[in-house]
C-alpha cells in the first residue's frame, strides 16, 4: 500500500553494521528486538520519505509516549508507519499521517491495532 512497509518476513534480509555501544545508547531492548526497515510511501511525508530506513525497537508493544510507531489494525495484515498521540481528555489514540493529503484516525482504542514498535532512528539518502 502507499503507506506500508515490507516487513512481514521470517527471516532478516540483511544485517546491518551498527556499533554496539551506539545501539545501546538508543535503546535498552536486546539487540535482536531491533530491526531496520525501508519506509515506502509518502503518508508520513515530510518526516519520512519514500525509501527511508528506520531503526525500530520492537520489543515496544504499546503506546509508551507520543511517537513514530510501525502498527497495524487489528482488521488487516498491513504494516504502517504513523504517529501515535493520546488525546488528552478522552485519553484515546489518534493515529496520524504527517502528510496532510491523508486523514488522521481518531478516537481509537489501543485494542484496535497492534504496535509492532517504535521508531528511534532514521536514515535517509541525499543523492
Amino acid at each position: 500500500g502507499p503507506e506500508s512497509l515490507n516487513a512481514d518476513v521470517p527471516q532478516p534480509l540483511y544485517q546491518n553494521v551498527f556499533r554496539q555501544d551506539w545501539l545501546i545508547s538508543v535503546s535498552s531492548s536486546p539487540l535482536n528486538e531491533l530491526a531496520v526497515m525501508r519506509v515506502a510511501g509518502d503518508s508520513m511525508w515530510d518526516t519520512l520519505q519514500d525509501g527511508d530506513f528506520i531503526l525500530v525497537d520492537r520489543a515496544i508493544e504499546r503506546y509508551t509516549r507520543d511517537g513514530l510507531y510501525v502498527i497495524r489494525y487489528s482488521d488487516g495484515d498491513e504494516l504502517m508507519v504513523k504517529r501515535l498521540i493520546r488525546h488528552p481528555s478522552s485519553k484515546l489514540l489518534v493515529v496520524k499521517s504527517d502528510n496532510p493529503n491523508y486523514p488522521s484516525q481518531t478516537s481509537l482504542k489501543d485494542q484496535d491495532l497492534t504496535i509492532e514498535g517504535r521508531v528511534i532512528w532514521l536514515s535517509r539518502g541525499i543523492g
